[in-house]
This record gives C-alpha cells, sequence and structure tokens, in this order.
C-alpha cells in the first residue's frame, strides 16, 4: 500500500483532524459537541463553517483541508449520502489514506454500518438518485439541435457523431464517479469506528477524543535549535531499515550531553506513525532505581502500546511475560532512554521474539556494553557537531538583543571551541551568556577553565558515578597523565603496576565513552570530560596541590617543591614532571607517604651525585619509578625493601654505573635501563627475581656482565639492543666454558626460557657464530617475536632453531645477510628492510600463516622473486585474510593483462557476472617514488546502472619505485558487512591528497579462487591468523561498513 511508505509523521500537516459530516443532520447536536471538545484538547480541527474564511471558493479551499489534515473523522448519519458534496470529500480522504497515510476513523451516527457498508436504505436511495441526477445532466439530441441548428444543417453527420461521442464521454463520467463514491463509502465503512445510536453521546464523544488524542503524532515542525539534526536522523533513519521489515535493535550511544537523546526523540516523532504502538521511555536509568522503577516502566510500555489506561504489572517477571505475550503481534516502536544496566535492558526488550514483525527497538546509553551485550542490531556512535553547527546552535542563544555578533566573534569562536561540539555545554553556556556584556563573557570563560559550569559538570559526571573503585582511578590517571600518549606497552604496565587491571578496565572506559583510543593508538577524550577528571582530582582545594591525589601541573609541581619539611603530603598518590626541579621533587617525595609512582625528567645541567636518592626515598608504597637525565651514579646506596615496587625505568641516566641491589624487590617485574652508556654490569641479584617479566636494557655499549635469569617463570620479553660488548664471543666462552652444555651457545643459556614471548637482539654487532654452533640448539618454544636487525649475519638457517611459535622476525638493515633459510611454518611477517646482500628468502611453501613481508632498499633477490613470493602467499591461509608486502627496485606481477594506471581520486572497475563464486579477494598495488605515509584506501562495492569511472590514464610500471601490494579477502569482508552477489562494481578511492601525485600509480587484480565450486566462507581455525595491533596501529583497519560500502585504512608501513 502507498499508506506504507508514504505514512509519516513529517507531513507538513496543517491541521489535526477533518471533520466530514452532514450539516443537517449533525451540526448542532454530535459534530458541533465533538468539535468542541477536541478543541478544548488543543486538537486543531476543520470543520467547514467554523473555520473557512469569508469569501473563499468553498471546493478547493475544502480540498486543501482534508489534504492539510492528519486524522480525517467521517461521520455517517442518515442524510449524509444525500449529499455529492459529502461524497466528494469522502472520496477525496480516502485518496489521502492510501497517498498521504491520513488517518480515517468512521462515526456512525442513528444509522447502521451495514446499511451504509451495503447502501441499503436512505444510502441505496441516496445512489439511485444521484446517478438519475447525474444521467440529467447530459444534453438531449433536442437541446444539442437547438444550441447549434446551422451546424446540424450543413453537416448534420459530423454533428450526429460529435454528439455521441460527447454523450458516451459524459455517460462514462458519471458513472465513474457515483462508482468512486460507492467504492469510498464502502472502504470507509469497513474501517473500525464508533456505532452512536441509543446511548449517552457525551461518554461516546469522551472516548471518540481520547482515542484521537492516542492515534494523533506531533507534527514535523522544523525546529531552529536542532541543528545538524536532519542529516543525524537520515543517517540513523537508514539503518533502522523500516521498509525491509524484520525486527531490528539499534543503540545509539556516546558521551554525555552529546543529542543522544534529542536524537531519539527526533526519529521517534519522524516515524512512529507507521507503527501499531509506540512508547517513548524517558530516563531509564533513573527511573528504575526508585521503588518498583523495573515495574512501572514495563506498566508504560504496555499501557502506551496498547493504548490502555489501567495495566497493572505487580513483579518484574510477569511484566516480562505480559510484555512478549501482549505485543508479539504488534508492531511497535519503542524508544528506552539512558539505559546503563544489561539486566535492564533485558527486563524491558529482552528478546526481538517480544515483538512483531517490522518493530524498532531504539536504545540510548552512554555505555557501549549494554548494547554489545544485548546484541542489537546496529551500534550508532552518536556524532558530535562541527564547528559551524556549534556556532550556529551557539548564536541561537547567545549574543541577543543590541548586542553585535561582529564584536563578540573571537569569544563566541572560544566558547564553541571550549564546549567541543558538544551540544548540552553549547545550550547551558548560551542560555548563561546571553544577557553578559562583553568582559563579563572573558570573565566567565576564564572561570570555567578552574571551576566547569555544574551544569554540564553533573551531567558528564554521571558516567563517572558508574565506574567501579578501579575504573575511576585509572579513568584519572589516564586524563591527569596520559591523554595523547599511545597506549603502548609501557603506559600499560604502569597502570598494571598499580593493580588497575588496565586491559579491562581500558574497555570500559571505551565502552563508557569516556575515554577514546585515536586512530593511531593513543588515548583521548572530550575536553570537558578532561577538565571534569581534573576537576574532580582538585576536588575542594583547586589553588592547593599538595591536597590533591594526582599532580602533572607545572606550577603545581613547583608549589609542592616550595613546601617546608612539615607540610603534610600525604594525599599525593601519583607525580608527573619534567622540570629542573626535578632533583627538589626527590627530595619532598620522601613525606610522600601514599605515593604509588613517579615520572621524573631531569633537564641537562643539573649537579651530579654519587647517590640520588636519600634513606627515606622511595617509600614501601612506591610502585613504578621512572627516571630521565638524571646524573647520578648510583639511585642508592645498598639494601633498601620495596615490597610493591614492580617498575624501574631509567632513561639516559649518562653517568649511571651501577644498578641498585635487587634482593630487597622481590615483585619487581618491569626493569628497563636505556642510554646509560658508562653502566658496566647489572647486579648480580638481578639474576634472583622471580616476577621478572619484562627487561629491556638498551644503548648500554659498555655492559659487561649480565646475570643468568635462572628464577622468573613469568619472563616474556627481554631486549638487548646496542649492548654489543656482553656478546663478546671470547669473554663469554672463558667465563662460561665449565657450564655451557655441548648442544647449546651462550645465548641460548641466556635465554633457554620456556615462557619468552619476545628477544630483542638488535644492533648487537652478532655474526653466524653468535648464534649457532655446529651443534647448538635454542629451545624457545613459545617465542611469537624475534628482533635481530642491524647485525653481522651471513646466513640464518631456522631449521636448527627450535622455534614452533615464531611469528615475526625483523633481520633489517642485516647489511651481511645472504640466505635466509628454512622459515619456521608458524612465521607471519619478515621484515628485511636494507639487506643489500640477500639473494634467497629460501622455500617458503610451508609457511602457510606468511601475511606480511618488506623488502625495502637494495638486495640482491632475482626478478622473479617478488612474483615468486606473492604467489606462495597467495597459496597460503593469508588468502582468507590479508597480504601486505612492500617491495622496492622490483616489479611484480608483469603482464599485459594487468596494467598500471595514474591515480585519481577514484578508481572503478566492473566485476566479472560470476565474481562471487569465483574469485577469492581483491589484490591491490600501489606504486610511488615519493610516497612515506599511509593511504587511506576507501572500498566500496554495490549496484549501479550506469557505470562510470574518472579518466585513469595508462602507464608504464616503474621497477626503480617502492611498490606497496595490499590484499583484502571477500571472506575477511564478510565478518563485517553483508556481501551480495548482486553487486556489480567495485570502487577505490583516497582522502589522502599525497596519492594523487604525478608520480602515482595503482592497479587493481581480482584473485582467483582454487575451487570455483568452494564457497567465501572457510573453515580456518582464525585464531591462527596473526595480527596483534603495532603501536601505531593495524595494518588494515575496517573504519567503517553499511550494506554497500566498506572502508578500509591500509597502512602499509606498519608491521
Amino acid at each position: 500500500m502507498a499508506s506504507s511508505s508514504s505514512s509519516s509523521s513529517s507531513q507538513p500537516w496543517e491541521y489535526h483532524v477533518f471533520l466530514s459530516f452532514r450539516g443537517e443532520d449533525t451540526r448542532q447536536n454530535l459534530v458541533g459537541h465533538l468539535y468542541k471538545a477536541l478543541v478544548e484538547k488543543g486538537v486543531y480541527t476543520y470543520k467547514d463553517d467554523e473555520t473557512l474564511p469569508r469569501g473563499e471558493s468553498i471546493s478547493p479551499a475544502l480540498m486543501k483541508a482534508i489534504e492539510g489534515s492528519q486524522l480525517a473523522v467521517i461521520v455517517f448519519s442518515e442524510n449524509y449520502a444525500d449529499s455529492s458534496w459529502c461524497l466528494e470529500e469522502l472520496s477525496h480522504i480516502m485518496e489521502c489514506k492510501e497517498t498521504r497515510g491520513q488517518i480515517v476513523m468512521p462515526i456512525f451516527y442513528d444509522v447502521d454500518p451495514s446499511y451504509v457498508r451495503n447502501q441499503k436504505e436512505k444510502y441505496g436511495e441516496a445512489f439511485a438518485k444521484h446517478e438519475l441526477k447525474n444521467t440529467d445532466k447530459i444534453k438531449s439530441l433536442v437541446q444539442a439541435f437547438i444550441i447549434d441548428p446551422c451546424g446540424w444543417f450543413f453537416a448534420p453527420f459530423e454533428r450526429k457523431r460529435e454528439y455521441d461521442e460527447e454523450y458516451t464521454k459524459q455517460h462514462s463520467e458519471i458513472k465513474t464517479k457515483v462508482e468512486s463514491w460507492r467504492k469510498a463509502i464502502v472502504d470507509a465503512s469497513n474501517i473500525s469506528g464508533w456505532f452512536i445510536a441509543n446511548r449517552d453521546e457525551s461518554k461516546a464523544i469522551e472516548e471518540i477524543v481520547e482515542t484521537i488524542s492516542q492515534r494523533l503524532h506531533p507534527t514535523s515542525v522544523e525546529d531552529d535549535n536542532l541543528i545538524g539534526m536532519k542529516a543525524r536522523m537520515q543517517d540513523l533513519i537508514s539503518k533502522l531499515q523500516i521498509e525491509f521489515g524484520g525486527k531490528r535493535m539499534i543503540g545509539i550511544w556516546g558521551v554525555g550531553g552529546g543529542g543522544k537523546t534529542t536524537l531519539a526523540s527526533s526519529i521517534f516523532d519522524e516515524i512512529s506513525s507507521k507503527f501499531d504502538g509506540c512508547c517513548f521511555l524517558k530516563n531509564v536509568r533513573g527511573e528504575s532505581s526508585k521503588n518498583n522503577g523495573l515495574e512501572n516502566l514495563q506498566q508504560k510500555i504496555l499501557s502506551d502500546v496498547l493504548k490502555q489506561k489501567q495495566v497493572e504489572v505487580r513483579r518484574v517477571e510477569e511484566g516480562r511475560r505480559m510484555i512478549k505475550d501482549r505485543l508479539q503481534h504488534r508492531k511497535v516502536l519503542i524508544v528506552l532512554d539512558d539505559v546503563d544496566n544489561l539486566e535492564h535492558l533485558e527486563d524491558l526488550a529482552g528478546s526481538r521474539d517480544w515483538f512483531g514483525e517490522g518493530s524498532r527497538i531504539l536504545i540510548t546509553t552512554r555505555d557501549e556494553h549494554v548494547l554489545t551485550g544485548h546484541k542489537v542490531d546496529v551500534v550508532h556512535n552518536i556524532r558530535l557537531l562541527s564547528n559551524d553547527e556549534a556556532m550556529k546552535l551557539f548564536c541561537k542563544h547567545a549574543p541577543q538583543g543590541h548586542i553585535r555578533l561582529e564584536e563578540y566573534e573571537q569569544l563566541s569562536r572560544d566558547v564553541v571551541s571550549y564546549a567541543g561540539g558538544l551540544p548540552l555545554a553549547l545550550r547551558v553556556l548560551g542560555r548563561f551568556l546571553c544577557d553578559k556584556e562583553m568582559d563579563e563573557w572573558r570573565s566567565a570563560l576564564a572561570r570555567l577553565k578552574e571551576i566547569p559550569d555544574a551544569n554540564i559538570l553533573e551531567k558528564l559526571k554521571i558516567s563517572f558515578d558508574g565506574l567501579t573503585l578501579l575504573e575511576k582511578e585509572l579513568f584519572l590517571d589516564i586524563a591527569c597523565f596520559f591523554r595523547g600518549e599511545p597506549n603502548n606497552e609501557e603506559v600499560m604496565m604502569v597502570l598494571d603496576a598499580c593493580g588497575y587491571y588496565p586491559v579491562i578496565g581500558i574497555k570500559v572506559l571505551v565502552q563508557k565513552a569516556l575515554v577514546t583510543i585515536s586512530e593511531y593508538g593513543a588515548f583521548d577524550m572530550h575536553d570537558l570530560v578532561e577538565e571534569m577528571a581534573h576537576y574532580i582530582v582538585r576536588g575542594k582545594h583547586p589553588k592547593n596541590p599538595e591536597k590533591h591525589s594526582r599532580v602533572w601541573k607545572e606550577e603545581d609541581v613547583a608549589t609542592i617543591c616550595d613546601v617546608d619539611a612539615t607540610t603534610n603530603l600525604d594525599k599525593i598518590e601519583a607525580i608527573y614532571s619534567r622540570t629542573n626541579k626535578a632533583q627538589r621533587v626527590l627530595e619532598v617525595a620522601a613525606s610522600m607517604n601514599k605515593l604509588r609512582w613517579i615520572i621524573l625528567g631531569n633537564p641537562p645541567g643539573s649537579d651530579e651525585r654519587t647517590f640520588l636518592m636519600s634513606d627515606s626515598f622511595p617509600r614501601r608504597e612506591l610502585c613504578c619509578l621512572s627516571l630521565h637525565g638524571f646524573n647520578a651514579k648510583q639511585l642508592w646506596e645498598g639494601y633498601k625493601y620495596l615490597p610493591n615496587l614492580k617498575i624501574i625505568g631509567l632513561t639516559f641516566m649518562r653517568n649511571l654505573m651501577k644498578t641498585p641491589d635487587f634482593e630487597g624487590l622481590p615483585n619487581l617485574e618491569r626493569f628497563m635501563v636505556d642510554g646509560s652508556a658508562l653502566l658496566e654490569e647489572i647486579h648480580p641479584s638481578f639474576g634472583h627475581l622471580e616476577k621478572l617479566v619484562y627487561v629491556a636494557i638498551e644503548g648500554c655499549y659498555n655492559l659487561k656482565m649480565l646475570p643468568h635469569i635462572t628464577r622468573s617463570k613469568k619472563l616474556e620479553t627481554i631486549v638487548l639492543s646496542k649492548c654489543e660488548i656482553v656478546f663478546n664471543h671470547s669473554k663469554m666462552e672463558q667465563n662460561m666454558e665449565n657450564f655451557v652444555p655441548d648442544n647449546m651457545n651462550h645465548i641460548g643459556l641466556w635465554f633457554s626460557c620456556g615462557w619468552l614471548k619476545k628477544l630483542d637482539l638488535g644492533w648487537c654487532n652478532l655474526a653466524d657464530g653468535h648464534m649457532i654452533r655446529s651443534t647448538a640448539v635454542w629451545e624457545l618454544p613459545n617465542l611469537e617475536k624475534l628482533d635481530l636487525k642491524g647485525n653481522r649475519f651471513v646466513q640464518l638457517n631456522f631449521s636448527l632453531l627450535q622455534l614452533p611459535r615464531l611469528k615475526w622476525l625483523d633481520v633489517s638493515y642485516c647489511f651481511n645477510l645472504v640466505e635466509l633459510l628454512e622459515l619456521p611454518s608458524s612465521i607471519a611477517a619478515v621484515l628485511a628492510d636494507g639487506c643489500m646482500s640477500l639473494e634467497t628468502f629460501g622455500d617458503i611453501s610451508n609457511c602457510k600463516w606468511l601475511w606480511k613481508v618488506a623488502l625495502w632498499g637494495d638486495n640482491k633477490l632475482g626478478p622473479l622473486d617478488g612474483d615468486i613470493l606473492l604467489n606462495s602467499m597467495l597459496q597460503g591461509n593469508a588468502k582468507y585474510y590479508f597480504i601486505n608486502v612492500k617491495l622496492n627496485c622490483m616489479d611484480i606481477w608483469r603482464g599485459p593483462s594487468v596494467v598500471w594506471v595514474k591515480w585519481v581520486k577514484t578508481y572503478n572497475m566492473l566485476l566479472p557476472h560470476d565474481w562471487y563464486d569465483h574469485f577469492s579477494g581483491i589484490l591491490m598495488f600501489f606504486q610511488n617514488k615519493r610516497f612515506n605515509g599511509n593511504p587511506h584506501i576507501t572500498i566500496n562495492l554495490g549496484v549501479h546502472d550506469i557505470f562510470q569511472s574518472e579518466s585513469n590514464e595508462t602507464l608504464e610500471a616503474h621497477s626503480e619505485e617502492t611498490t606497496y601490494v595490499g590484499y583484502v579477502s571477500f571472506s575477511s569482508l564478510m565478518h563485517i558487512t553483508c556481501l551480495k552477489s548482486t553487486y556489480n562494481f567495485i570502487s577505490f578511492s583516497s582522502e589522502d591528497g599525497s596519492m594523487y601525485a604525478d608520480s602515482c600509480r595503482f592497479r587493481v587484480v581480482l584473485i582467483p579462487k582454487d575451487d570455483p565450486m568452494q564457497t567465501t566462507k572457510v573453515t580456518i581455525d582464525s585464531s591462527e591468523f596473526w595480527d596483534k595491533k603495532d603501536i601505531n596501529g593495524k595494518t588494515f583497519t575496517i573504519e567503517h561498513d553499511s550494506n554497500a560500502s566498506i572502508k578500509i585504512l591500509w597502512r602499509p608501513l606498519i608491521y
């Protein structure tokens, strides 16, 4: 039906109700009373003798009024059908019901509905009169002759033919009109309505008015305050897929004050008329916490959807059963606003099976887990206002009246910047500043930096208040110290040392829209969320940093450095500083009894000391000690018992010669030293530590002694980079010859740890003999990452190294490396940039999981080795996932069937009709001599009747340039989108301007399946596909998807 697609409260209705009635029957009784009752209820009603302006033509005005009414009430009375005008109204009303979604309600007033439907008695007589009356209007033959006798005399046959045609035409029109009246009256009388005869009219009118009030939906009025809402509504409505039927649950997720409720409310008003019943539950979070709160919410759902005043729910379990029982056959629209508890959501809309075909459930929340846990169909992340939209919204509220906007332009921009696109903040600040003068604006903005607006703060703080104690502490640490810092191992180990369990904790913070992770893996958050965190930390003492739990501002650090010895510093738990007062900070930190962690950077030129720390520092509560740039020779003298210290990080301690005694650090998990060129030995007690997880010693060029780590059963990472003296072969052989087994060399003994996952021996001047002796074997059964870059190997044969789980190997800048042989079958990524002597990769046919290879720079590989490498990878399991290859000075996949084209903004390619069954994925080649970035490649698949492509100039390949190869399988895309066999084209585009240079070339190949009968879905264990996130993100990231569009971020330089 047309109404199913066009019915919408978005129609520009001029009236709520149109009354169609026979005046002489009902004007002075039922209709008059009904009209008065509707007006009193605020229902804007069209009644011809009350509403029509004097002197206006009746017929066109009535037609327009009918079309502009959301609901039509037809009062069938005894003489209704006598009026051809009433029947014309009725016919037009039924037409509007079909074409405009108009709601129609019949009232049968002192007339039996069956008489109306079957046109009996008065209604039958009326239609007989209409047929006779209209037939009488046709001119007779005599009348036609009298009107034009001359014409008939000179051309009798021509006039007779014209008369017959006109008679037939008029007779047909009359018959059609009467038939349309008959159909309209039958259709209208079949609609459920009211039969009023021999009953109390006042009660009937009360019932009718109540029903009309329930059926009416808010008319769509453009709200000037809803800036940017139209585009956001269109985006979300497309995800609702109303026209496709089914049952869908859609979540709207985002930061508090971001416009979730406003968007849901606007959507509700827009589409509610398309459903049998609707309900908008406000503030589920707050209402559910009240006594019998969930029961009351369940009652409201049933009452609103079923349009019943009294629905009683005694228990939550009963409410669940009632909702499912009563609504499972109804097409409903329900909005659950501000849900913060998954169990509450399950009690209100537990399953799609609770509701009928075509139902839509919208859920707004600050906690993404509520949505993913409930398995909604779509999680819609609310989009904050752009700068232009924010300025428009702000200017709706301030300035006003006599104030000239030009005078406040810069101040307005400052307010908009402060609000960061948050609609709540813009409205609150706009209303506050609307009557203020310019100097008052400046004062207000300055105050906001220190004391956020309470209305904004309380709205944002709701999410914080819902966190556990550990999650609150984790959030405050990130907001105060780590915003903008990469979410890498160093930050995570600090947070882990504090006992925050950051892996799951950060996930919770992201789901609650308090923290975001940027495209490049850095912590981020909305400016006002950060300000809220700072406000919480400062509490009631913004000017007294010694009373804050966290200190990070340099001015606050300076204040603490100036305190006297009697000042209580017990409130401070963490401090971060890189000032010239770092030494003083260490001194006053001795009074910080609750200090959990301290990160200090000391600028060049500070005084040299033998011992950096006093006897009273560190305190026993300290978990993390990180120091940078100090000139002391030792951290402290002698033995210190620090049972909670888990991390020691020392960078560029230029004069450091000795490490401390580790006997008093029983729980030390991570030890890092970088850039201490004078450091000669690690204290022997280091080898006795039992809880070591991570050891990184880098740039310690004079390190001569490293204890054998014998007791730790948790050691996962060892980094010994740029420490070549420690690997002096002759000296170590002399020191260890009495206890090195015959089947293992000295390096193998050091690292014979069954738990080790990462080993970095880069730039240590290692040669073939350091790694392997004729009978030597490395036994590292869990090693995943091995970094050997910058060493002097000539040959690396992995058949002699027992590394059954090795995934990632870096041999870059091993300038002497000629052969890389017998790579483990588990290998996923090989980096061999700058290996200028490399001649062979060996046989990699057994490396079924290999999908990343980097061969940038000169090498001695053969001209066909690139093809051999790529073909071998495409024969492996990577064919069902991704491939990323970087080659230099090598062409790949040459041949007349594959051509290079100059890259333009869009590159389109027609898909063959059998692509879905016969091809496994898309292979892309990008070539640019000067390119050094990460292209954002957007891949779109879809259906187009008219195929257009920008002009792509065919080019020759340049073998001297760097070639980036990327492969995306169709099976990998199936996990995030619905891939349809009806798609007939694929489009590639990029927002990266650097890809439009003259030297950029691009080409695409569809890779055929090995077995054409094979389906795209495969049964390979995806857990074996190694795709761990690099510090800068992943090589391939799915940024956006829809039914016909997938955005893939391809960053070929990430390994």
